[in-house]
């Protein structure tokens, strides 16, 4: 035993039982246990006194707690420079000599080598979005019309007034910087500090800016796109359905073209801005069938094969670093045969094997089709080759230069081949070919052929903007799709683009043999059609690009794009989602931004994950390797790849495949201090004996970790950060978390805490965690004993894994979870509101409150809540008050906010996303001042079939509600209305609620249905302009604003109109007019009337811009 001087020492983990004791101020050092304690006192219970310690070591020696030893700043939590600040990083510039990160909260990074990173004070604590450099200058904007500059990259000036929104995006280009807002707002500067407003044609946000080929293309939400060749002159276009997030121009070997990185995993690509074409990410591009398996084709050459209705099994991959893949077929005669989009082919006996054959072109080749006798190639530039092998290919003169892009066989005389433009080409031989008039300009993607019998054929090919066209002899062509269908509901929908067709006989279970063509689609399209004329689309729970269908056995396949998506039905009715990456959660990350080498094009994700191409734009696979935190900049700046983002990271990759975080830590490689410092600095639940190896119980650990922390001292300094090493920590009973706790995690990815309690068994633990006092006490014991009631308690950058509820808020106040993954115990669609073992509703956080103890000040941001009941839940006879929900997404839940308390006052949820939320996304009833502002509502009160198929509110107020309003919401429900109560609207029209939506204006009370009509009017006509006024049954009254025109007189202007219960009513009239339009408002008892006199026909437009009641 030896003595060593102590300078300071305090706890830092439990204390095993059966130490040696030893005399006052002694340390020992155990070598076989590689432990290093003191003591002076007798340890019997684990729960150690002062000076009884335990620390942990890794070294052979005694160590003096005051020397000074080297630590790697990788070590776990440590990190000198920055105080582990852990801003959301948004974008990064270079000028060749420093490297600049711009982040939430005014935060920005420079580096002279992009390894060693240092703050610098930039004079704002908005958040910067977006940095760009040229001209002498770097430039960063960001919320609230913040504009800041710079020469050198550390000190910084604001500019000059700008805009009042949030500027987010910017880019320099033709000696001047071009600036985007979320009000569609453009700006340039030759300098970075005077602007000049530019108009746009557009008020739509826009998110992101890129120049390239003469051109500055912007993009925003729904897919707005507008493009200037001088940042002046703009001209407003669009691509697909969702909001472009990230824009750059990237030039490689396989061309120049802009890209776009938008929400829900979707890349779109052109080389001029205005036409644009959608990329597959992480692609199943075809499927076919062997006559017993389906057989699907990864774009980078994996090989998946299904039997009767099970998952999808990879068995080989055709060939290795090739990543454009096109098609799988399978001739019915034991031939497989692959396409690339460079000119390959390889064919295979069993679909495990393959040999590449000679095609003789290096263009794209995109189908094939055997007829029994001949296999006929379509390909790029009208590519057509001939095989009566299957293995040696001949090529034929096809007549067009055009994209060849599906090929079938009309009977056993003539051949058809569709492809772009329109182009459709037919032959009797294969060998020579005649175009022909399909009487579209569209891209034709497919075709096929269905035998009708009585020697009667029908042929229809199918393509770009839901168009398809079809032929009973292929040489005369007729509209057999135009751009519309038939949906669930009955509604008319617009059909996307069109990626397949066929024609199949099948015989459902328990049906009878029928017959069915079946189209697939971009943006999850399926739809069939018995006769080719009528068609009707299915739910398909996804909006991933559908690429082809097969049938065999008893079931159809649907192969598609978005993590490796495949659907399979039995009546091609009821179709069932899946996908390789993430099974039935449906997740379509979204896409950020882009970087590329002229070589390899990554696109950074969210929730770390990276999608990456090689020398071309069609195709984008997710790479094996992902980082914890959500990417939201990307750049290459001198030969390494940079991934900034969410919870402060920065990884960086020579190659975009391997990547390496540097964690938090900006100081350096080694920093020198004492032991005793470092081990001050942070605190791990595994020092108090948790293990996090997805084995051990740590319940008791955990729990210690926290009394020791949080209640046995009142000393600030002590009360450091508890951290959650990554690991999977499992618990079997409540986690306590008391007041003033603070519990971190490594990411939701990388630390999850699991609670196996079976909520149906004595004592029916149903959470992970429960918010507990400054004695660790919960449920009806808080706040007893003395103790105070819980607050200040933090949470972050974990996930909660449960088979019911994630935490329990129980009488707490100023409750922070941030970056949490609640998992509930639902992987398939949850369809009820309650279990049906023991009546329970499930929920990621539950909210629990006394009339004199409510659950307040409750902060939720950057959460994903999943699989449970309810998101988050206040249970009847409970009070809450004062929440915010931010920048969270709930998925597959029964309701996304389900508050049926005594009391909400104050809650705000804003910037948030709900998709897959059976009935309403928000059920509120004895609310006070709720606001619902700027979220997202995808698939809500659907009952997950889809936002053509509305059935409940989106947003529920009922009338015990006060104060509150949806604000700036966007929804994704294709139809506001229907005629049943069920189907409207968006948001319950009750006296106290407010519904403003920026795109039709606001309404307050009861909600107008007339957002903007026109209405013809005759001569010396009385009619209903307003209906069933008489219905309300109480006092009220609405403006309406209205234009009418009658020959050349005009007249404009804002009518009010009130009504009492008693039926007395009054219009105000306050018209301007060029002469007399000769109509006059009148009212019938129940509808509010127009009256012409005889000065001739003309128009009425007019929009309700205010209901009240009172």
């Amino acid at each position: 035993m030896s003595i060593v001087q102590i300078s300071r020492i305090q706890h830092r983990s439990g204390i095993f039982e059966n130490l040696p004791q030893l005399a006052k101020a002694e340390i020992g050092y155990a070598v076989d246990e590689r432990r290093l304690f003191i003591g002076n006192g007798l340890v019997s219970d684990g729960a150690p006194q002062t000076g009884n310690t335990e620390i942990l070591t890794e070294y052979s020696d005694i160590l003096n707690l005051a020397n000074l030893y080297d630590f790697k700043n990788s070590d776990a939590g440590y990190n000198p420079q920055t105080g582990n600040a852990r801003a959301v990083y948004n974008a990064i510039a270079s000028n060749g000599s420093i490297y600049v990160i711009v982040g939430s909260n005014g935060n920005i990074l420079t580096s002279s080598d992009g390894s060693t990173w240092s703050s610098t004070i930039s004079g704002t604590t908005q958040n910067l979005l977006d940095i760009a450099y040229g001209g002498g200058y770097f430039v960063a904007v960001g919320t609230n019309g913040t504009v800041l500059y710079s020469s050198n990259g550390t000190v910084w000036q604001p500019s000059g007034a700008v805009s009042y929104t949030n500027i987010n995006a910017i880019v320099y280009a033709s000696s001047k910087f071009v600036l985007v807002t979320e009000l569609g707002e453009v700006f340039t500067s030759n300098n970075g500090v005077t602007w000049s407003s530019q108009t746009s044609g557009t008020t739509d946000a826009l998110y992101s800016i890129a120049y390239g080929n003469s051109k500055f293309v912007a993009g925003g939400t729904n897919g707005r796109i507008i493009t200037s060749p001088d940042a002046i002159t703009w001209t407003v276009t669009s691509v697909g359905f969702y909001d472009v997030l990230g824009l750059r121009y990237i030039t490689n070997g396989s061309g120049n073209s802009f890209v776009a990185a938008c929400e829900s995993n979707k890349v779109y690509v052109s080389t001029d801005g205005s036409t644009w074409t959608r990329s597959l990410v992480d692609g199943l591009v075809s499927v076919t069938n062997d006559g017993t398996n389906a057989w699907s084709l990864t774009s980078w050459g994996d090989v998946y094969k299904n039997a009767s209705g099970t998952t999808l099994s990879k068995i080989t991959t055709v060939a290795s670093a090739i990543e454009n893949f096109k098609y799988i077929y399978h001739n019915g005669a034991g031939l497989f045969t692959v396409l690339t989009g460079s000119g390959g082919i390889y064919t295979s006996g069993t679909g495990s094997t393959w040999t590449a054959r000679t095609s003789g072109v290096s263009t794209s080749l995109n189908s094939v089709y055997f007829d029994g006798t001949t296999w006929v190639v379509v390909g790029d530039s009208g590519v057509i080759l001939t095989s009566t092998t299957g293995t040696t290919f001949t090529a034929r003169t096809s007549g067009t230069s055009q994209n060849l892009i599906g090929i079938t066989k009309l009977s056993t005389t003539t051949w058809i081949a569709v492809g772009a433009n329109g182009t459709i080409l037919t032959s009797p031989n294969a060998t020579t070919w005649t175009s022909r008039s399909s009487g579209t300009s569209a891209e034709l993607r497919s075709v096929a052929v269905a035998n009708l019998g009585g020697g009667t054929y029908k042929a229809i090919a199918v393509g770009t903007g839901g168009i398809g066209v079809s032929s009973a002899d292929g040489t005369t062509w007729s509209s057999a799709i135009a751009n519309s269908a038939t949906d669930p509901s009955g509604a008319t929908v617009t059909l996307s683009d069109l990626n397949s067709v066929q024609y199949y006989t099948f015989t459902p279970p328990g049906g009878a043999s029928t017959n069915y063509w079946i189209v697939t689609g971009d943006h999850g399209v399926i739809a069939t059609s018995t006769n080719g004329t009528s068609w009707f689309t299915k739910t398909t729970t996804t909006y991933a690009n559908l690429t082809g269908s097969t049938y065999i056995g008893t079931y159809f396949y649907v192969s598609g794009d978005t993590s490796l998506t495949y659907l399979k039905s039995q009546d091609a009715v009821t179709w069932t989602y899946t996908s390789i990456y993430f099974g039935t959660s449906a997740l379509a990350p979204d896409l950020y931004d882009i970087a590329d080498n002229n070589t390899t094009n990554v696109i950074g994700g969210q929730y770390g994950f990276f999608y990456y191409s090689t020398s071309q734009y069609n195709y984008f696979r997710k790479e094996t390797q992902s980082v914890t935190y959500s990417n939201r900049g990307m750049g290459y700046i001198g030969s390494t790849y940079y991934a900034i983002g969410d919870n402060g990271h920065i990884s960086t990759s020579l190659d975009a495949q391997t990547w390496t975080t540097q964690s938090l830590s900006y100081g350096g490689t080694i920093t020198q201090r004492s032991l005793q410092k470092k081990l001050d600095d942070f605190v791990s639940v595994k020092d108090f004996g948790a293990r996090g190896d997805g084995v051990t119980d740590d319940t008791e650990a955990i729990n210690r970790a926290m009394y020791e922390l949080y209640c046995r001292t009142t000393s600030l300094a002590a009360r450091k950060v508890l951290y959650f090493p990554a690991g999977e920590y499992i618990v079997s009973g409540s986690i306590n978390v008391p007041s003033y706790a603070r519990l971190r995690g490594e990411g939701t990815y990388n630390t999850q805490i699991t609670q196996t309690a079976n909520p149906y068994i004595y004592p029916y633990t149903t959470w992970v965690m429960y918010t507990a006092d400054d004695l660790q006490q919960i449920q009806n014991l808080i706040g007893l004993n003395g103790a105070s009631l819980p607050t200040d308690i933090t949470i972050s950058d974990m996930t909660l894994q449960s088979l019911n509820d994630g935490i329990v808020v129980d009488s707490a106040t100023r409750v922070t979870l941030n970056n949490i993954r609640f998992q509930g115990p639902n992987t398939s669609t949850v369809t009820v509101l309650t279990d049906p073992i023991n009546g329970s509703t499930t929920a990621g956080v539950k909210l629990l409150g006394r009339a004199l103890a409510y659950a307040s000040d409750v902060n939720i941001t950057d959460c994903l809540i999943n699989g449970f009941h309810v998101g988050i839940y206040l249970p009847s006879s409970q009070y809450t008050s004062n929440g915010l929900i931010d920048s969270c997404t709930f998925s597959n839940l029964y309701h996304g906010l389900y508050f049926v308390g005594t009391s909400a006052i104050g809650f705000t949820i804003s910037n948030s996303t709900m998709d897959l939320i059976y009935n309403s996304g928000c059920y509120m009833t004895n609310s006070t001042n709720f606001l619902s502002l700027s979220n997202y509502y995808r698939d809500v009160g659907n009952k997950s079939t889809g936002v053509a198929n509305p059935f409940y509110r989106i947003i529920y107020f009922d009338t015990t509600i006060s104060g509150c309003a949806s604000i700036g919401d966007s929804f994704d429900r294709t139809a506001a209305q229907a005629s049943t109560s069920t189907g409207i609207p968006y948001v319950s029209e009750v006296e106290q609620a407010v519904e403003w939506v920026y795109s039709y204006g606001l309404r307050m009370g009861t909600i107008n249905y007339q957002r903007g009509r026109t209405l013809a009017l005759a001569n010396n006509t009385t009619a209903a302009l307003v209906t069933g006024l008489n219905e309300f049954g109480e006092n009220f009254g609405f403006e309406f604003q209205y234009t009418i025109t009658r020959g050349s007189n005009v007249a404009t202007g804002l009518a009010k109109f009130t009504l009492t219960s008693g039926g007395l009513y009054s219009i105000e009239d306050d018209r301007t007019f060029s002469s007399d339009v000769g109509v006059t408002f009148g009212y019938n008892g129940s509808d509010v009337t127009y009256t012409t006199d005889s000065t001739g026909t003309g128009l009425i437009n007019y929009a309700i811009r205010y209901f009240d009641m009172f």
